[in-house]
């Protein structure tokens, strides 16, 4: 049986004011495999901008203009807040919340835990948090929210989709006290 393709993945845009067309090709290509395969949902893994300092009008503004061309196409964005999209690594909002509110488009906080109808698995996307400080905290937190929430799931059918590396990205966290092996995309 073939397996139909539900949601493209992409991370580390780096939008920047020196790479905006290269950026908006990248994202019209990104389009481009959507339309073709179907597939209704993008997830940003983290790093749509390159500077955590600032970000010019321009670079803004494109990225505004990408993600709205996305979801006049149909297609619903959610974003996770990478390492350079913010410019507290601790805070909960970075430069990817200036879309909250617009049609389509879900800016997380810390956690989420995408779902689709008669897929087996979960995919819980995390937004940045520094490695060496709340991050096990929020990951402990993602991951017992999800499994409280959505009890036809294990943790074995959690996939972590995150932009940073846990333990050498070995894929070992604990839970409860209990080791714990998930399948990790670690960008």
């Amino acid at each position: 049986m073939e397996k139909e393709a539900i949601a493209l993945l992409i991370n580390d845009l780096h939008a920047n004011k020196d790479n905006i067309a290269e950026f908006l090709k990248n994202w019209d290509e990104a389009l481009s495999i959507c339309k073709r395969e179907g597939i209704e949902d993008i997830v940003v893994g983290g790093d749509v901008f390159t500077s955590r300092a600032s970000q010019t009008l321009a670079t803004l503004l494109a990225v505004k203009s990408a993600f709205v061309k996305a979801t006049r196409q149909g297609i619903y964005v959610t974003i996770g807040e990478g390492n350079h999209d913010k410019t507290d690594q601790e805070a909960i909002e970075g430069y990817n919340h200036l879309w909250v509110g617009l049609d389509r488009i879900e800016v997380v906080d810390t956690h989420l835990a995408l779902v689709w109808q008669g897929v087996e698995v979960c995919l819980l996307l995390i937004s940045y948090f520094p490695e060496n400080g709340s991050f096990l905290d929020k990951l402990d937190e993602a991951v017992s929210h999800t499994l409280s929430n959505h009890p036809q799931y294990t943790k074995k059918d959690i996939i972590l989709y995150i932009h940073e590396g846990v333990h050498g990205a070995l894929g070992d966290f604990e839970i409860d006290g209990e080791l714990a092996q998930a399948p990790l995309l670690c960008i």
